[in-house]
């Protein structure tokens, strides 16, 4: 087969080229590697919403054309000066509906997503929703619904490909890791 190129550049290690840019993302390269370098959100947070039974929240999302509909925790990316519990509390109201007080929160580690070509982090924050929390209006352009789901049957959708986002397995993980701190 031929190799088709589109065109050839030459980058010094020191002076990235920029390949491509839009509103998200710059495409860069170093004159070895090539990376995104993310412009509105180069930081995240996720939430791991967990009620007081042990139950999860996840959301259904409709942005993953790759994959169909996507079951994730709820996240977004850090407005400019916004601390990744302000960013947490903000995501999880908006994807969720609930409001929470960011006193509750906890961090539990931070995550980066793909070191390999995406130059941004994530910060992995868990949050305690009450049982008897009023669930407020979401932002239902992005989000099919939220699913509460026994911590049971999140292992076993994680198991059996329904949730396969990356982000929200890498979080559960660190919730794991958190348990067993605690005991």
């Amino acid at each position: 087969m031929k190799d088709h190129v589109i065109k050839t550049y030459f980058a010094e290690p020191a002076q990235p080229v920029c390949l491509h840019e839009n509103r998200f993302f710059r495409l860069m390269f170093n004159g070895e590697y090539h990376y995104l370098e993310a412009l509105k959100y180069p930081r995240s947070a996720i939430v791991v919403p967990r009620f007081a039974n042990g139950d999860l929240m996840l959301v259904k999302l409709k942005r993953a054309p790759a994959i169909g509909l996507s079951w994730e925790f709820p996240r977004g990316g850090l407005l400019q000066g916004e601390c990744p519990t302000e960013g947490g509390v903000r995501a999880l109201e908006e994807e969720t509906g609930y409001r929470i007080d960011p006193l509750g929160v906890c961090h539990l580690g931070r995550l980066a997503p793909d070191t390999a070509t995406i130059n941004g982090t994530a910060d992995v924050l868990l949050v305690d929703i009450p049982d008897d929390a009023a669930r407020g209006a979401f932002d239902s352009k992005e989000i099919v619904e939220p699913l509460r789901v026994p911590e049971h049957e999140f292992r076993g959708h994680i198991l059996s490909g329904d949730i396969v986002d990356g982000q929200t397995i890498a979080a559960y993980a660190l919730l794991l890791l958190h348990k067993r701190t605690l005991n």
